[in-house]
């Protein structure tokens, strides 16, 4: 992998935590990175040069995951523009989560866990599941099902499964 497209990857990811308020190597925030990163990549279409696979907490990324301290560091920010489409549409994206799902209990990582893990295993999972929200229940048994039905029905309307 290029040097440029890590950088890229690092500054992208910096700048956007940034503007969702992330800033720390928490573990919850490195599953919002993990996550921003997928959702940024696979459904937005900014190429961050990162392959997923399912691990515990849904999509996962080796190169992201090494990248973490230099991603919370703000590094490389000269490497991207925030005016970049898919950038954008994702804030606009993470905005209306938060209107919508966010509250003091159930903060935006636990969302994001559950829409990176339906689009996954929607889209990138062989065989493909027949009921998503039965696979994620069962793969994921600490997430409310009413939880992941409401945000599925929140993404479909988004246009993004």
């Amino acid at each position: 992998m290029s040097g440029s497209i890590r950088k890229f990857r690092i500054a992208v990811l910096s700048k956007v935590l940034k503007e969702i308020g992330f800033s720390s190597s928490k573990f919850s925030n490195k599953l919002v990175i993990q996550k921003t990163a997928y959702l940024l990549q696979e459904v937005f279409g900014v190429d961050l040069g990162a392959k997923f696979f399912w691990y515990s907490y849904g999509p996962y990324s080796y190169e992201v995951a090494r990248d973490y301290k230099l991603i919370i560091e703000g590094n490389y920010l000269e490497y991207v523009n925030m005016d970049y489409e898919g950038i954008r549409a994702f804030l606009d994206f993470i905005k209306r989560i938060g209107g919508e799902f966010v509250t003091e209990e159930k903060k935006l990582d636990y969302w994001l866990e559950i829409i990176a893990s339906l689009h996954m295993l929607s889209r990138k999972v062989y065989p493909p599941p027949e009921d998503i929200v039965e696979e994620l229940v069962k793969r994921k048994p600490y997430l409310d099902r009413n939880d992941i039905i409401r945000t599925l029905e929140f993404m479909r309307r988004e246009r993004i499964l």
